[in-house]
């Protein structure tokens, strides 16, 4: 797992965090691992640019197959 340090946090933000990670009995550390986990989720748009940029690699369906065709299909392979 890596490590980040982040220096110059004013004493008042750290005081209330603890209280805060106190109140939902986590340490500070583990309150603020969570905080940077949720902060890593992708937003909306990022979500959206996904989908489309995944969706870009498949070709487009013409006409998409129905089930009685595959079916057909199939029993007359037979």
């Amino acid at each position: 797992m890596g490590q980040v340090v982040v220096r110059h946090i004013d004493e008042s933000v750290i005081a209330r965090l603890k209280r805060r990670a106190a109140g939902q009995g986590l340490s500070l550390e583990e309150l603020l691992r969570r905080a940077l986990a949720e902060l890593a989720h992708p937003s909306s748009n990022e979500f959206v640019e996904e989908q489309r940029r995944i969706q870009a690699m498949s070709p487009p369906i013409a006409q998409p197959p129905y089930a009685e065709d595959m079916i057909r299909e199939d029993r007359d392979s037979r």
